[in-house]
């Protein structure tokens, strides 16, 4: 069965200001919804809602069919949601190895055998070379966002929510993670990009949802991007934004 996350009117405010204003959202396994937005349309809210950071005034989520309630962050691992946050998690005197063991039962300096083969295997399905004794802080930025995918995959998610994550990446560091994200999409797995730049939401989405002041402005379905031109899908999003 096909990992599907389908979320339904979600509203959300703070302090008397509504945020989101009924928002809808679908997640589907092996391929990549871009959620498309200006900073301060709500993106990160939405997906702090999903992940179980923020609880929704009112509107619904469904895991595989199933309503679901996200009461926290744990809940959302156990769930199967996964996410990469913006501003990144990762310990910088740590090394790779630590960093992602952290949180663990184990322990960090319990089942490193198994740790090492954990990270050999996501590394190699990923296409990415990390070494694992190497200080987080030795690391260009490209890699740190590399290795928070790999922490994110440590607990094996059915969706990974990836929150602007080229806004501090190189041209080459943004291209590898490209590739990364094709390869988790081939691998079965949902993907949430979130981004405010219109070129990359169409080069790497199978489908755009556009945000526009916490409201869901339309959807740019996988048909219309692969037949229309840039042009036209820019004017299509323009109109919505």
């Amino acid at each position: 069965m096909t990992f599907e996350l389908k979320a339904r009117q979600i509203r959300k405010s703070f302090g008397g200001v509504e945020v989101l204003h009924g928002v809808d959202l679908d997640a589907l396994g092996g391929s990549v919804l871009a959620l498309l937005g200006e900073n301060g349309a709500g993106k990160s809210t939405l997906m702090d809602v999903l992940a179980g950071i923020y609880q929704p005034d009112e509107g619904s989520i469904r895991v595989c069919g199933n309503e679901v309630r996200i009461a926290s962050p744990r809940d959302a691992i156990d769930l199967g949601i996964g996410m990469v946050h913006q501003h990144g998690s990762l310990i910088p005197a740590f090394t790779v190895l630590e960093n992602l063991m952290l949180g663990q039962g184990e322990g960090v300096r319990l089942g490193v055998k198994k740790a090492r083969e954990d990270l050999t295997r996501l590394s190699t399905m990923l296409g990415v070379e990390v070494e694992p004794g190497t200080e987080v802080q030795r690391l260009s930025l490209g890699q740190q966002q590399q290795v928070e995918i790999l922490k994110a995959l440590w607990r094996d998610p059915k969706v990974l929510i990836l929150d602007e994550p080229t806004s501090m990446l190189t041209l080459k560091g943004s291209a590898d993670l490209e590739r990364v994200i094709v390869q988790l999409k081939q691998n079965g797995l949902a993907i949430v990009f979130i981004t405010h730049k219109l070129r990359e939401a169409f080069a790497i989405g199978d489908r755009v949802s556009v945000l526009r002041q916490g409201r869901l402005e339309g959807v740019v379905e996988y048909e219309a991007m692969r037949d229309a031109t840039p042009e036209d899908l820019q004017r299509t999003v323009v109109g919505m934004m």
